[in-house]
């Protein structure tokens, strides 16, 4: 296991507030970047703003003078937050109800907490040395792996180097101590050394480049030649069978001699060589009111098309409010425990150790399905149309997938389960908030509800008649209801629900529903039958899980 060093500074802006739901929140950075450390027994130190860009915070703690036991908050229960800015790395912490939580808290107010350590691991080669103008050393961080740990201590001058820091330091040290002629024969050297590396290094790259740019030319003239020899083919066989089939419509049409049908085949003949001309040239000569039709009436090139004018979305989607994990593979396994509900036994000296049993590992299992949709289009209308087709072709196929991501999720959130009916909504959403839900199940709750569920829910009174939600009618309803923001759907996206029905879902979303995903494919394609069509289509692998059916509570209205 690699040692880490620890820095601590001494910050005089830590910064407490109370938070809204009455737990407490501190903050403050952590390091700051290109600011010099005080004196670190024999070296001064600097961060660059780079040296974060590869380290990973998912597992990062915020403790208590440096004992593990001691935790104040977590990245992964989502009560510890950082941020890294221009200035360092910033921290926000929401401290839970605890003694150790509160001393803290309250130490910081007095001013006795004023410093804050991190413990890291210094990348290989993620470090450098040289001198200040006073002849000092000075330690500068490029690359840091891996931060474990961030820690409130009240011993702002306490700092732990590692072994391979003390020995670069005396490397260090010792080259100090040489001549001038020894260190500018040193750095000389080392110029060479390094310039000769650069050198080699482009000479391969450029090779390689030429080598790469020679072999996508020599594909890109391979394809293009049996492409065009497919097109030429193709449009000689589209001109021939569409010419065929105009002849023998004029034909059959034309055998009596009547004027008026060979008025129509005349105009069909203008008709194909219009046709022929799109196909040839890609351009056709006609005039303003003119246009090309094919043989069963459908019109190939449109007039002038207006820019379109878009709907807005009425709803907020689910896909944001639930867990979402990137997967490399098709099927797997999500592990989860549950809190230990044991205790420790009492041990007497010399007998043998109180064994327990490993809690049950519960297994939340996935399997990737594909979904996919694809919109065609003709060249002839991007051609004649100086509107974005594929642009609002592309947003349409977002809008899909954001639809079908809302239905996957509310069936994921009422599989399996029945709605309870309710005849006062109020009472029962703050009994499954205050009572069916542990404190921080209650605290990361979602109310999901159907629209007419709101307006259940907006036409409430107190006792006094006045409304629940909003107590002045000159001013629109309150789109919040037990310090949570309501998420209103469509009343139909419930299973087999129709318009008026009313339905809650009330779920800490995040733990209840995961959403597993291995990717997204948004491409356009030449249709292989007709190269004088596209189609743009998307892809994606994902399959949209029940974590927790005991975190779900449904409820609905009872009749009147």
């Amino acid at each position: 296991m690699k040692v880490s060093d620890v820095r601590t500074l001494n910050l005089s802006d830590l910064k407490i507030r109370d938070a809204e739901n009455g737990l407490k929140k501190i903050e403050g950075y952590a390091l700051k970047f290109n600011e010099p450390s005080e004196d670190l027994g024999g070296f001064v130190e600097y961060v660059t703003p780079e040296a974060l860009s590869n380290v990973s915070f998912e597992n990062l703690l915020l403790i208590y003078a440096h004992d593990y036991n001691n935790i104040l908050a977590r990245a992964d229960s989502d009560t510890l937050t950082v941020q890294v800015d221009n200035v360092g790395l910033h921290f926000e912490a929401t401290l839970a109800n605890t003694t150790l939580a509160n001393d803290v808290y309250n130490d910081i107010l007095a001013g006795n907490l004023k410093g804050c350590s991190f413990g890291f691991v210094i990348s290989p080669g993620g470090d450098d040395w040289s001198e200040t103008s006073e002849g000092m050393p000075l330690h500068i961080i490029t690359n840091i792996q891996s931060i474990s740990e961030l820690t409130i201590t009240p011993i702002p001058a306490y700092t732990e180097t590692s072994v391979t820091v003390t020995r670069s330091l005396d490397k260090i040290k010792e080259r100090m101590k040489m001549t001038d002629e020894e260190k500018k024969k040193m750095e000389e050297e080392k110029r060479e050394k390094e310039e000769k590396e650069r050198l080699e290094r482009e000479k391969a790259i450029e090779e390689e480049k030429r080598a790469a740019e020679k072999k996508e030319q020599e594909e890109r003239e391979a394809k293009e030649k049996v492409e065009e020899e497919k097109r030429e083919k193709k449009t000689q066989e589209t001109i021939k069978r569409e010419m065929e089939k105009i002849r023998q419509e004029f034909a059959n049409k034309n055998k009596g001699g009547d004027v008026k049908l060979r008025e129509l085949g005349k105009k069909a003949d203008e008709q194909n060589r219009d046709f022929y001309e799109v196909l040839k040239k890609g351009e056709v000569t006609r005039d303003s009111t003119s246009q090309v039709a094919l043989s069963d009436g459908s019109v190939l090139i449109p007039n002038t098309i207006l820019g379109a004018e878009h709907e807005i979305y009425q709803f907020p989607r689910l896909g944001g409010l639930v867990r979402n994990i990137s997967v490399s593979t098709t099927t797997g396994t999500l592990p989860y425990f549950n809190n230990a509900t044991g205790k420790l036994e009492e041990h007497t000296e010399f007998a043998n150790g109180n064994r327990k049993s490993i809690d049950k590992i519960n297994e939340i299992d996935w399997k990737l399905k594909s979904y996919s949709a694809t919109y065609a289009y003709s060249q002839e209308l991007i051609s004649d149309s100086s509107y974005n087709w594929e642009s609002e072709l592309g947003d349409q196929l977002v809008e899909l997938r954001e639809n079908t991501d809302d239905s996957l999720i509310m069936t994921a959130l009422t599989t399996g389960l029945t709605a309870n009916a309710s005849s006062d909504i109020v009472k029962d959403v703050k009994t499954i908030l205050n009572v069916d839900f542990k404190p921080i199940d209650s605290q990361q709750s979602n109310i999901v509800m159907s629209q007419s569920a709101f307006n259940e829910l907006d036409q409430l009174k107190d006792d006094m008649g006045r409304p629940l939600i909003q107590m002045d009618l000159t001013k629109a309803s309150n789109f919040s209801f037990l310090g949570k923001t309501l998420v209103i759907t469509e009343d139909t996206l419930f299973p087999s629900a129709k318009t008026g029905d009313v339905n809650i879902i009330v779920s800490p979303l995040k733990k209840s529903v995961i959403k597993f995903m291995q990717g997204q494919i948004t491409g356009k394609f030449i249709d292989s039958y007709d190269i004088f069509y596209r189609l743009l289509g998307i892809y994606i692998r994902e399959d949209v899980v029940q974590a927790r059916k005991d975190l779900i509570q449904w409820i609905t209205k009872t009749a009147a």
